[in-house]
């Protein structure tokens, strides 16, 4: 069995069953996209349910630095023993199509607005960001061969990867507070000044870009930094891997998450380099901030799973808290199934037309429809928003348990 993610179970029936709260955090974090990027009104969303604008960090912004952690622990633990140029075959296939069905993700966007030119097809994405992150982590252990070592041992691979990594983190920092827009004259930490969105405008041009070609949240030079975060999930689950997945290895990965936390809110105050958080620029104090909390994250996973779980404590739980457990790894094991249609149905959604016309010459969308007519609450706007994100949730839970059912698990 394999995932979308990187995930290839090679090892044994038992050791893959270590893996259940890595596919339950997967899953959680999954769920957590759904009702984020399905409100029934963008206009009314409770504010931990919204990125942060540009500085700062919500829960949302959580979201995608715990996939691409996840990406990495997953390579951690599917180490096969293939030749090198079979391995990079595997690799570079299963990177190229993350990053071609993002595109066409994209594609279907344009064109369901009509646009035929695709003037205004948007190249970046998370899944093209997901792609190139897996492929050029997953290259670097089959050319360092990091992942045959065990951490104790201080494999040399291992102190370049960390090097390497905190290298990239100084000198994007550095960047960041120091090379602005050419012309810009702005803050070369705002929207308008900061060198990430003038490459990506010189590079793929405004019309491929995000908002209107000011900035896009996936672009190139920020990618870099996803990488590192990335690598971090590599080395935990290199960690997770050589010792053994109990309580004291959960309330060690906690601790270490802790220590992450710590280090990315002290680099977001520091008189020198300091750069503040930001999702959209995937800041170095980002990097460390969001792996600590993905690794606390998956610590608690561990000891729902892994310990409490597999001590029988499932048995005791009450219905529901069971039933919520048991989801929650049957959709971190179909993840690219909930990702990918969850995004086609949301666009469906939005460009199928029902009703009469309105006062602009347009009907209602499909998903506006069925937000006024079934969920909307004008007394509780908020409430109703989340009700419609809440229900399309329930929608993936339910195919994906059917999914489950069958044995049928979408292979990249």
């Amino acid at each position: 069995m394999s995932h979308a993610d990187g995930t290839i179970s090679t090892l044994s029936n038992e050791r893959a069953r270590r893996l259940r709260s890595l596919d339950a955090f997967r899953g959680l974090t999954i769920a957590a996209m759904l009702i984020v990027n399905n409100p029934g009104t963008w206009e009314h969303v409770y504010p931990p349910l919204r990125h942060e604008p540009w500085h700062g960090c919500t829960p949302t912004d959580l979201i995608f630095p715990f996939f691409l952690f996840i990406v990495g622990v997953a390579i951690a633990f599917s180490h096969r023993l293939d030749a090198r140029s079979v391995a990079f075959l595997k690799i570079g296939k299963r990177a190229a199509t993350l990053i071609l069905i993002g595109l066409a993700m994209n594609l279907l966007t344009v064109l369901l607005r009509g646009d035929t030119t695709l003037a205004a097809w948007r190249l970046p994405g998370v899944l093209q960001r997901i792609g190139v992150c897996y492929g050029v982590v997953a290259f670097a252990q089959v050319l360092g061969h990091s992942n045959q070592q065990r951490l104790g041992r201080w494999p040399l691979a291992f102190v370049f990867e960390v090097s390497t990594v905190l290298g990239v983190l100084i000198a994007y920092a550095w960047m960041l507070r120091s090379v602005a827009a050419p012309g810009s004259g702005a803050d070369p930490l705002s929207m308008e000044g900061n060198i990430v969105a003038y490459v990506d405008r010189l590079i793929l041009g405004a019309g491929h870009m995000y908002r209107s070609g000011l900035h896009d949240p996936e672009g190139l030079l920020s990618t870099l930094p996803a990488i590192c975060t990335t690598f971090i999930g590599v080395w935990v689950g290199r960690w997770l891997r050589a010792g053994q997945l109990g309580l004291r290895s959960a309330v060690v990965a906690a601790l270490m998450g802790g220590v992450l936390v710590a280090c990315g809110l002290a680099w977001n105050v520091l008189p020198v380099l300091k750069v503040p958080l930001n999702k959209e620029l995937w800041t170095s104090s980002y990097v460390l901030f969001t792996a600590g909390w993905a690794i606390i994250g998956l610590s608690i996973c561990m000891m729902a799973w892994d310990v409490w779980g597999c001590a029988g404590g499932w048995k005791r739980t009450r219905f529901l808290l069971r039933s919520v457990m048991v989801v929650a790894e049957v959709m971190g094991r179909n993840a690219m199934v909930a990702f990918v249609g969850s995004g086609v149905l949301a666009r469906l959604l939005g460009a199928i037309r029902v009703g009469t016309p309105g006062t602009d010459g347009k009907a209602e969308t499909l998903g506006q429809w069925l937000f006024t007519r079934v969920f909307a609450r004008p007394e509780q706007p908020e409430l109703g928003s989340l009700l419609y994100a809440l229900a399309m949730l329930g929608v993936w839970c339910a195919v994906l348990l059917v999914l489950e059912r069958k044995r049928w698990y979408w292979k990249v």
